[in-house]
This record gives C-alpha cells, structure tokens and sequence, in this order.
C-alpha cells in the first residue's frame, strides 16, 4: 500500500495546541494541514494547506521542523501514513476557512476527540513540556 504523505502545522499556544475538524467531520480533529500534492514541495504544501485551512499565512522563513509521526490513515485501515509537523509563525488571526468547519485549542485531555496519530501528536508534545 502507498503511504499517504502529510504536513502539519502546531501552533502552540498558552500549552495548547491548534487542532481542526473538517466539514465533513462529526466529531474528530485533525493537525492543521494537510496531503503533498504530486510534484510540491513539503514547505509549500504546508504554506498552502494552513492558508487554506486557517486564512493565516506562515512565515517561511521562520518554518521549523519539529517531529515525523507513522500511523495508519484513519478511515483507510491498512494504509501508511506519516505526518511531517513544523512550527511557524505566522501573520493574521487563525479562522475555520475552506473546508474546515472548526477550530480547537487542544491538550491531552482532548485525546478522544482525534485520531490515533493525532493522539501521537499530543503525547509527545506533552513529553516535550509544550502543551498541559
């Protein structure tokens, strides 16, 4: 099986961090980001995807890459997915745009309300001392 590859962006504030649900979803949050499209780059699908997702524009200069998360795709049982998440910063105010419908701030008592690589992300940015 193919690995579907992902960018995420963690923006980590007041030990939360940022997580979205998409409109389609009922109940589960997703990082911040999104699938490499064929022929981009890491960086610009990151760029693109937070731009989408959230009407903020990243920084590029001040993009950091943080952490590579393997897990399953969820709602693909069998299929590989990794996860490339990056710090940044950023200029506007974060907003649900496009298909994301909300916008959380999340800790490690939301771990229900993700995905098993989201629950990952959460662990080792609490192992990290960044997020409660």
């Amino acid at each position: 099986m193919p690995t579907i590859f992902k960018v995420a962006w963690l923006l980590v504030e007041n030990r939360r961090v940022l997580f979205a649900r998409s409109r389609k979803e009922k109940e589960r949050f997703y990082c911040v980001g999104g699938k490499i499209k064929e022929g981009e780059g890491k960086i610009a699908a990151l760029y693109r995807e937070v731009e989408e997702e959230t009407s903020v524009r990243l920084h590029l200069c001040s993009v950091e890459k943080l952490h590579t998360f393997h897990g399953e795709a969820d709602g693909h049982p069998g299929v590989p997915l990794e996860i490339i998440c990056y710090k940044a910063g950023y200029i506007g105010q974060p907003v649900p745009s496009g298909e994301v419908a909300e916008l959380a701030w999340f800790t490690t008592s939301d771990m229900r309300r993700t995905t098993e690589v989201g629950k990952q992300i959460l662990r080792w940015l609490h192992d990290q001392r960044l997020i409660d």
